[in-house]
């Protein structure tokens, strides 16, 4: 953190800064840390937080599975299906939100965890429920607009025979 100027040496608490570029003169000026409370002098409290924030990635990652093999499964089956079962063309599948379904898990996971890595286990668990709960809300939209073509597809299948 630098209160004056740029920082040239930290020891104990105290921060070096050059207040004066031109004279080169050097002042004691003491500097809370606040932003380092996390980070310890010694290996022993440092572990405990890569081991939380590593189960909290495994948790996570087993939540953030389901929507994307769900998304992936209907993006290999659902264009067979429609065809199958209706006769309908390719060009009525959904490529679009079929594509989101199957990407938007991978990124908000990467991006939560991305964002979450620096911050402790409590925050990034935080962020990837709050990124779990956008792609849950995400996927059950794209399912209720699939299911939506599938119903104009039976109509029409229906209809025209």
């Amino acid at each position: 953190m630098v209160l004056c100027g740029i920082v040239t040496r930290s020891i104990a608490g105290y921060s070096r800064c050059c207040v004066n570029s031109r004279a080169r003169r050097l002042v004691s000026v003491p500097v809370v840390l606040w932003s380092h409370a996390a980070v310890s002098e010694n290996n022993e409290n440092a572990r405990p937080n890569l081991i939380g924030r590593l189960a909290v990635l495994v948790v996570a990652g087993a939540l953030f599975a389901y929507p994307f093999w769900s998304a992936l499964g209907n993006l290999l089956n659902l264009p067979s299906y429609y065809q199958a079962q209706f006769g309908a063309p390719v060009d009525t599948v959904p490529w679009a939100l079929l594509i989101a379904g199957v990407v938007l898990p991978v990124i908000v996971f990467l991006g939560a965890t991305a964002i979450g890595w620096k911050r402790g286990a409590g925050s990034m668990a935080l962020l990837l429920t709050a990124g779990f709960a956008a792609v849950s809300a995400t996927a059950l939209s794209i399912l209720a607009f699939e299911k939506d073509i599938e119903l104009r597809l039976v109509i029409d299948f229906l209809v025209n025979g």
